[in-house]
């Protein structure tokens, strides 16, 4: 099985800074861009399936990946973000304030109404090894979030959830990994970006 994962385009909230777990944001204008640029570069590129999150920002790259390619595309709820309830749509910085003041450890905080880190990691493992079932032999595109897809790396690569929550993943960065047959994932490009370089550059 190869696995081409993807973040998707920038979103409103990100600009604003904003958290965004499971509502329904937008991408902007240049998260369209990036998600255009990306399609281009992988008009070439063999792949049996995209698969995405059902929320807008992410289902937007996704679509317009699936027009550029003519690769089917299927809608999930497995996909989407970390579900961080109540505070969703707050300045991020609150995120830091409210862990400073919680009376459990970062990956153990769950916000109302939301899950905490480590149930996202567990929802990731869960959605991994249910994909390799289905799909153990074919190309699959994952378009989802950076919290999730920072989860679910950490998984294919062997990572502890400490480490996995610290990787960097820009908007439509491309991470691909292939299994290798004897139950390890092989990295061949992780938070590839070099279709945002071309002129004009898209940051």
């Amino acid at each position: 099985m190869r696995l081409m994962i993807v973040r998707h385009g920038q979103s409103q909230a990100n600009v604003a800074h904003l958290l965004q777990g499971q509502s329904q944001g937008t991408l902007t204008a240049i998260g369209r861009a990036q998600a255009e640029r990306l399609s281009q570069s992988l008009s070439q590129t063999p792949f049996d399936l995209i698969l995405s999150s059902d929320l807008a920002r992410a289902q937007e790259t996704a679509r317009i990946i699936a027009r550029a390619t003519g690769v089917p595309l299927e809608l999930t709820t497995a996909l989407r973000e970390w579900h961080v309830g109540e505070l969703d749509g707050q300045p991020q910085a609150i995120l830091k304030q409210v862990l400073a003041g919680a009376s459990l450890p970062e990956l153990d905080f769950k916000p109302a109404g939301g899950e905490s880190l480590r149930e996202l990691w567990q929802r990731a493992a869960a959605f991994l090894s249910q994909l390799v079932e289905r799909y153990p032999e074919k190309t699959v595109l994952l378009c989802s979030h950076g919290d999730f897809i920072r989860m679910l790396l950490g998984h294919l690569l062997g990572q502890e959830i400490e480490e996995a929550v610290k990787r960097k993943l820009d908007n439509t960065a491309l991470t691909i990994l292939e299994d290798d047959g004897q139950g390890h994932w092989v990295l061949e490009t992780v938070n590839n970006t070099d279709h945002l370089r071309r002129e004009p550059p898209l940051g």
